[in-house]
């Protein structure tokens, strides 16, 4: 996905200054926030947490953090989708892809996939390492690493499938070469609405999920 978003700079003025932002550059909001987030996690969300709902747990569980990275995760994608069509609006509506919105306007979509991460990918080792016996600690963070390769390969093949059926009868498509003639904006709501599926059967799947303690064993 943040290969679209590279795409939809690429698009957008990346003027800052005297120098041209590189469209690539901007992974840099979502990296630092997930660093960041990580680091103040315990010592400012939590005692947030604590203080808003008086009551226990006292900690998020790990699939809690991972169902809350998700619902942040539906909000980027949310903000992906109308960052697109503001800079479909300040397009000049010609072959020419800038856009004279500023990428800047990207900050936030970055930032929510950082914080979104930090949530997800974390919780998620966690709980592998956490739900496996020690003599299957590797492979339960080999899963965890391998259920964010199969969640790339899945966007690949929905984003495919996406141009097969919207390239029909000569259309250009909703990610065609030219941004000024896609519908962008309908593959990030798209996909706002598959992670909002993905979450609800996650929370399902989570609620009849029953936690072993590997130490009580």
């Amino acid at each position: 996905m943040l290969s679209l978003f590279v795409e939809q700079g690429a698009a957008m003025d990346r003027t800052f200054l005297h120098f041209q932002v590189p469209p690539a550059s901007m992974t840099v909001f979502d990296i630092v926030s997930t660093s960041i987030f990580t680091v103040f996690y315990d010592k400012l969300f939590i005692p947030l947490y604590l203080k808003l709902t008086k009551k226990e747990p006292k900690t998020l569980t790990e699939l809690q953090r991972i169902g809350i990275g998700l619902a942040i995760a539906v909000v980027a994608m949310l903000a992906s989708g109308l960052v697109e069509q503001q800079r479909l609006k300040y397009s000049d509506g010609s072959k020419k892809e800038m856009s004279s919105l500023s990428i800047f306007w990207q900050t936030p979509q970055y930032i929510l996939v950082g914080v979104s991460g930090a949530f997800v990918y974390v919780a998620q080792m966690e709980f592998f390492t956490s739900q496996t016996p020690d003599g299957l600690k590797s492979l339960g963070i080999g899963l965890s690493m391998s259920s964010s390769a199969f969640g790339s390969y899945i966007c690949s093949i929905i984003l495919g499938l996406v141009m097969k059926i919207t390239t029909r009868n000569g259309k250009p498509g909703w990610v065609p070469p030219n941004l000024n003639d896609s519908h962008l904006d309908r593959f990030f709501f798209l996909s706002a609405a598959l992670s909002m599926l993905n979450l609800g059967l996650f929370v399902v799947c989570s609620n009849r999920y029953k936690c072993i303690s590997l130490e009580e064993r």
